[in-house]
């Protein structure tokens, strides 16, 4: 299993003592984490030159898939659509809204895996271990559900955006879990998603989420990530 991340969350953690970088693999750098006989992978989706809009997410999904990964738990930043989301909390989405205008790069040519189904597009066993973990800490608010929306970027949505994607369903937005979660899907592998909700979206004030707070959320984020690859010979998934 394989924990990916964010440059700002994967800054944070490499400070700790249990942290083996273990180098790059086509750009994209790897480290792994031991905890509870479990050997937890960690990814870095991102990069202090490589920003979310323009990573190239199925090479990424590749480079999980040729290293033996078959399950992902993903984290990373974002925002809400509700004025009653409370910041900083965490969100484990369990549907999207893909609202990209760009192609991916590297679509599936091969009929067979072109039409896949997303109705579920996250997989029930992470998100509920996740869930499970989380709610035992109770480090930050967690919503067990909820309707990501997923935008190019990089910029910020504009007030008028944010009350339309709220009107369509949608609990945050942001630029990263919706283009890996369809990259990741389509090399096989299961994944879920937790959102951290920092700021919210235009237009409803409140104070973002402080940096240290953020930088608090990579620790409670990997030892979220220990617990679910410590129950993995649990899980049902193909």
């Amino acid at each position: 299993m394989c924990l990916v991340i964010s440059y700002s969350l994967w800054t944070a953690l490499q400070g700790r003592a249990d942290f083996e970088l273990l180098g790059e693999r086509t750009g994209f750098s790897f480290a792994a984490v031991e905890s509870n006989g479990s050997r937890l992978f960690i990814a870095v989706r991102s990069s202090s030159v490589t920003y979310p809009h323009t990573l190239n997410y199925p090479a990424l999904a590749w480079e999980l898939h040729q290293a033996g990964c078959t399950h992902v738990l993903s984290a990373g930043v974002a925002g809400a659509l509700d004025r009653d989301t409370p910041v900083p909390s965490l969100l484990i989405p369990d549907q999207f809204i893909d609202l990209h205008r760009t192609a991916p790069v590297n679509t599936p040519h091969h009929e067979d895996s072109l039409y896949k189904d997303f109705s579920v597009p996250y997989c029930p066993f992470l998100r509920s271990q996740a869930q499970a973990f989380l709610a035992r800490r109770s480090e930050w608010p967690v919503s067990k559900a909820g309707n990501y929306v997923g935008v190019d970027g990089p910029r910020y949505e504009t007030a008028a955006e944010a009350r339309a994607y709220r009107s369509l369903g949608g609990d945050a937005v942001g630029m990263t879990a919706v283009r890996e979660t369809i990259a990741y899907r389509y090399a096989g592998l299961c994944v879920a998603t937790i959102a951290l909700i920092t700021r919210r979206a235009a237009g409803l004030e409140a104070a973002p989420a402080s940096p240290a707070s953020i930088a608090n959320a990579g620790g409670l984020i990997l030892d979220c990530g220990c617990f679910v690859a410590s129950q993995m010979m649990e899980c049902g998934c193909e």
